[in-house]
């Protein structure tokens, strides 16, 4: 084991072989020196304006951009296009501050997510999307989405081809840009100035099918002498990939392995010899009253499972699936443990779950947008400048996917052959569409005062912003009522009755539907009748408005010693509002196994004032080139939550030309999320397995309070969770949450030699958030209920889910339902250390550049309020598990020679683990004696791509490949986490596409 002295060591070891070596090599890159973008874009024909000062993101006094107090990166339009990107949000979501921890993404089909499905949102450090603010040019941008927990960006609105560059703050900003500036700000640039038309169109292409994007985009302009004005249009296509498109992906196995020897404990599917996909189970029946799971079939004579055959009106079922006991029951005392797992083995293997329809779930679901964005300004007077800006986008994303579904059927319905309560397991299809709205619409007056006095010479900008999106979800469910009415049908096989239960709100003539027809169970098959009654599509939807007014004036008080000392004075007002309208089945609870959700729909308002003042306090002294003290503050008052102050102070210090030290201290305030506090009760579903502490703790716990627990619960030592998914419910907390306040501190240091075209930044980040609002989450809550001395007695966790503890019934240990609704946690803290650089060097016959982005992150922790005054707080760490790695980095090669550019980029992901966090990697496997050892980690990953383009004054050609060596994402054992697909990671960090080839063209006019 490394201790975390030695980790320590290792990191600062390893950073500075890595800075060496790359002021050895000439790699790197520091965002804040990143060069104007050139008018070389395959996409433009834009007259770039060179300022001496500009507003750089993270304050709003006008600066050279290479003296920035805070950390910012800097990706330009045309490093995202070597790189063949044309989403937004894979840009962004790929960044190192980003990559570092999970996001929401295209991959989360069958999830409930914040935003709805379909959406992609960005969580900077891991601190969630609702803490990272996405302006649109220095204004912020209307959150967007659908379902009851809009409350985010999504990134789909922005298209790629509009922007010029996007700056990344690294640390809160909450005084300069008001709440959500928690872990970041995001300013998304377009181009302006285009004096022109331009045309483009790109395609990548996967080399093993699946996954595809097409896009083509326009832009026309003119530039006049008393303003400009442009019109942009981008179309956008990714095709679906699924399961089956991939070999990582179509097969779920175990990938346990034997402690001793190492081997594969893997079962064997004896029709290909391979480990057996556990993907879909698919043509059972469960008898609940006497217990058993049974398949149409026999067992060969001799296996010792024989004796476990059913013939039930001349059909033959064979009992699959027993337990490792259960099979030992069977033989006599004595009997070798190699003839019993041999058996137990045998007996697992003929349970099947390699469902076909598994293979057609999609890894990755399809999206089309289309947008269009327009920006005008046009000079008044020469002091006055008039300027607009409006885009139109449109969403459209689907799901297809399947589920089960397995109702408890009585004994007297006259399809059920077991003569006693059972139930069938059933795969049906689940799809869903999303189409979604979002418009924006920005006018304002900017200019300067000329009036003399005190502000003559200052800037002002005063501006209105109206922004909505307008969602509409439809999917496919399955009302209760009718599934209740149909399995309590009575009457003869020959013509059953059938008549909707009492209270029952699905308006329709019951139909008896046979759960039990082999065809129906083997592969979902109903007869038309069967179908239009138990499966219909509902729709709801979902309305996000903000409006908000903003205006500033800046410039020079009066001249210090040092230079002039500047101040901004502002105002911000902004309302939001949402209204989410489920379907009607959704609204009244009468989904069968989906989830369910009310009305949510609330308002919020907040006022603020804010400041800024920036004050040089030395130059040209000894030890001090040059010294800037940066400090703003911010008053807001919220109507639901009342009034707060955050401020922040930053120091900037070029102690010589080539080496400045910068830093800063702030605070935030963020009132909960529309969704956050608003949110009507909505369910979703987690497997009881995943969630249960109990579950076989007599071998995988080693809390002995867990273990005392579960034996006074009466949960047996060898209990095996396979329950069905227990229900999560979630809701707001109006009236219950408080407001979260954050502290972030930054320090940095910046060299910049002058015997080479060479700058490097370091910067430390700690980030802190009180009273975060989030769910605690379903596991947390039943782990903290049995970790609780106090138990069912004095735990308030235990209150907060139900289980089936009555001994002897068929569902007894099952978790129900788990209330998991907003809170407010103790602490969140983030802290670790960004590395930035650039290296460039003219050579006779051609240009070289580097740009390097790297973050390291030390610590990544939540603390749990503590339930128990004599205990300390629970915490979670999550650095370095898996979503989490605790270093990402991202290096750009890049060569220019004359009309030629060559494009080389490596991204790296660090190894991951979740050893740690389980207390080891050897367990129980499946119920048998012994352990297995579970690969629990990720390996180092590095993914390469690689272009070239040729450019001329009218046309942009580039090639390129994505995924140059085709690395697979990386694959670990079963029961690490939930988010698994196939045998690998939901996680953004690895791609699952594989190599994929691009090209675009470019037409200028």
């Amino acid at each position: 084991m490394i201790g975390s002295k030695d980790k320590n060591f290792l990191r600062s070891s390893a950073l500075f072989a890595l800075v060496a070596g790359l002021t050895a090599f000439g790699g790197g890159a520091q965002a804040e020196q990143a060069e104007a973008p050139k008018p070389e874009d395959k996409k433009e024909a834009v007259k770039t304006t060179n300022q001496e000062e500009v507003v750089i993101t993270g304050s709003r006094i006008r600066r050279d951009n290479f003296n920035s107090t805070s950390p910012v990166e800097v990706i330009t339009n045309e490093q995202s296009q070597l790189r063949g990107q044309t989403d937004t949000a894979e840009i962004l979501q790929g960044s190192p501050a980003a990559a570092g921890s999970q996001q929401i993404t295209s991959q989360f089909t069958g999830f409930v997510t914040e935003g709805g499905p379909g959406v992609n949102t960005l969580s900077l450090r891991g601190l969630g999307p609702t803490r990272t603010l996405v302006l649109l040019n220095g204004r912020r941008l209307n959150p967007a989405g659908t379902r009851g927990q809009v409350g985010a960006v999504d990134l789909n609105v922005l298209p790629e081809s509009i922007i010029d560059r996007i700056e990344i703050l690294k640390d809160g900003a909450s005084s300069v840009y008001g709440s959500d500036a928690v872990a970041g700000v995001v300013n998304v640039i377009t181009r302006t100035n285009v004096d022109g038309a331009v045309i483009s169109g790109q395609t990548n292409q996967t080399f093993e099918g699946g996954g595809a994007v097409y896009q083509f985009d326009g832009t026309w302009g003119r530039t006049f002498d008393k303003g400009q004005f442009n019109v942009s249009f981008e179309w956008n296509k990714r095709e679906e990939l699924t399961m089956g498109d991939r070999d990582y992906l179509s097969c779920s196995q175990d990938l346990v392995y034997d402690i001793n020897t190492g081997g594969q404990r893997d079962i064997i599917d004896p029709a290909t010899g391979q480990s057996k996909c556990f993907n879909l189970l698919v043509g059972v029946y469960d008898r609940l009253a006497t217990g058993g799971r049974f398949k149409p079939g026999a067992v060969a004579a001799g296996s010792g499972l024989g004796g476990l055959n059913l013939n039930i009106a001349g059909q033959g079922y064979e009992r699959v699936g027993l337990t490792y006991a259960q099979v030992a029951a069977l033989f006599p005392t004595g009997t070798p443990a190699t003839t019993i797992e041999a058996a137990w083995r045998e007996s697992q293997a003929a349970v099947p779950t390699d469902d076909p329809l598994y293979k057609k779930l999609q890894a990755f679901q399809p999206v089309e947008r289309a947008t269009i964005f327009t920006q005008f300004s046009y000079d008044l007077t020469p002091n006055v400048e008039l300027y607009s800006e409006a885009f139109f986008n449109r969403r459209e994303s689907e799901q297809k996917s399947f589920r089960q579904i397995f109702p408890n059927v009585a004994a007297t319905n006259p399809f059920n052959p077991f003569g006693q309560l059972s139930r069938s397991i059933v795969q049906v299809p689940t799809d869903g569409s999303q189409k979604v709205d979002t418009w924006s619409v920005v006018a304002g007056l900017r200019g300067d005062l000329n009036f003399g006095g005190f502000l003559d010479g200052w800037s002002y900008d005063i501006y209105g912003k109206y922004g909505a999106s307008e969602g509409s979800y439809t999917n496919d469910i399955i009302p209760n009522d009718r599934v209740e009415s149909t399995i309590r049908t009575t009457g003869t096989i020959a013509a059953p009755v059938c008549t909707m239960i009492a209270g029952s709100i699905s308006s329709s003539t019951c139909v008896p539907v046979n759960l039990f027809r082999a065809s129906t169970v083997a592969g979902g098959g109903f007869t038309p009748a069967e179908q239009s009654f138990l499966f219909i599509k509902e729709t709801g939807n979902t309305t996000y408005k903000q409006t908000l007014f903003e205006g500033s004036i800046n410039g020079d008080l009066f001249d210090l010693p040092a230079g002039p000392l500047s101040a901004v004075l502002g105002f911000h007002y902004r309302k939001e509002e949402i209204d989410d309208t489920p379907g009607f089945n959704a609204r009244n609870n009468n989904l069968w196994g989906q989830t369910s959700a009310g009305r949510t729909a609330g308002s919020d308002t907040v006022r603020e004032a804010f400041t800024e003042v920036e004050a040089p306090i030395l130059r040209g002294v000894p030890l001090a080139e040059q010294v800037t003290l940066n400090a703003s503050a911010r008053y807001t008052d919220y109507d639901s939550y009342g009034s707060n102050e955050t401020y922040k102070l930053g120091l900037n210090w070029a102690i010589t030309p080539q080496y400045r030290v910068r830093g800063s201290f702030g605070t935030s305030y963020r009132a909960p999320a529309l969704y956050e506090l608003f949110l009507a009760n909505q369910t979703a579903f987690i497997g009881n397995s995943t969630v249960d502490p109990c579950n076989n703790w007599g071998v995988n716990q080693n809390n002995p309070t867990i273990r005392a627990n579960c034996q006074a619960d009466g949960i047996p030592p060898t209990f095996n969770n396979t329950f069905s998914s227990a229900t999560t419910v979630t809701g707001g907390g109006k009236g219950i949450l408080e407001a979260e306040t954050s502290e972030a501190t930054t320090i940095g240091l910046i060299w910049t030699p002058d015997f080479l075209d060479l700058s490097i930044a370091l910067d430390y980040f700690d980030i802190k958030i009180f009273d975060q609002v989030a769910q605690f989450g379903a596991a947390n809550i039943v782990s903290s209920c049995y970790s609780d001395p106090g138990f069912r007695t004095g735990s308030p966790f235990c209150q907060l889910f139900t289980r089936n503890l009555t001994p002897g019934n068929p569902e007894f240990g099952r978790i129900g339902t788990i209330n998991n609704s907003y809170v407010n946690l103790n602490q969140q803290v983030t802290k670790g250390l960004d590395l930035t650089a650039t290296y460039r060097h003219e050579f006779s016959f051609g240009t070289l550049r580097t740009d390097l982005q790297a973050t390291w992150t030390f610590k990544d922790e939540i603390e749990f309020f503590s339930v128990n005054p004599a205990l300390p707080a629970p915490r979670n760490d999550f650095n370095g598990e898996v979503f989490n790695p605790d270093f990402v980095g991202s290096l750009d090669l890049r060569f220019d020679r004359k009309d030629w550019t060559f494009f080389w980029n490596v991204d790296v992901i660090g190894k991951t683990s979740l050893t740690e966090e389980f207390g080891g990697d050897q367990f129980a496997w499946r119920g048998t004696p012994g352990l297995a050892y579970y690969k629990q980690h990720t390996e180092f990953h590095a993914e390469h791509s690689t272009s070239v383009r040729y450019r001329t004054d009218q046309w942009t050609l580039q090639g390129g490949i994505q995924n140059v060596f085709n690395e697979e994402p990386p694959t670990f054992s079963t029961g690490n986490t939930s988010l698994r697909r196939g045998n690998t990671p939901i996680a953004n960090q690895y791609d699952i596409l594989g190599r994929r080839a691009f090209v675009s063209v470019t037409r200028r006019f």
